[in-house]
């Protein structure tokens, strides 16, 4: 996660000034997905067909 940053999905990733605020709390870069709602149905699906 230090390397690579912080990806915000979901909800949290739609929240003003959250990006920022995490970035500043934590010294490490975060990033919001361009999709973020979509983000994380795909990750469900994902998990969902590696567990099957």
């Amino acid at each position: 996660m230090i390397e690579s940053g912080i990806l915000l999905t979901g909800g949290g990733a739609m929240l003003p000034g959250m990006a920022r605020r995490l970035s500043q709390a934590t010294a490490i870069p975060v990033r919001i997905a361009p999709n973020p709602l979509d983000a994380v149905i795909l990750g469900l699906r994902a998990m969902a067909a590696a567990a099957a």
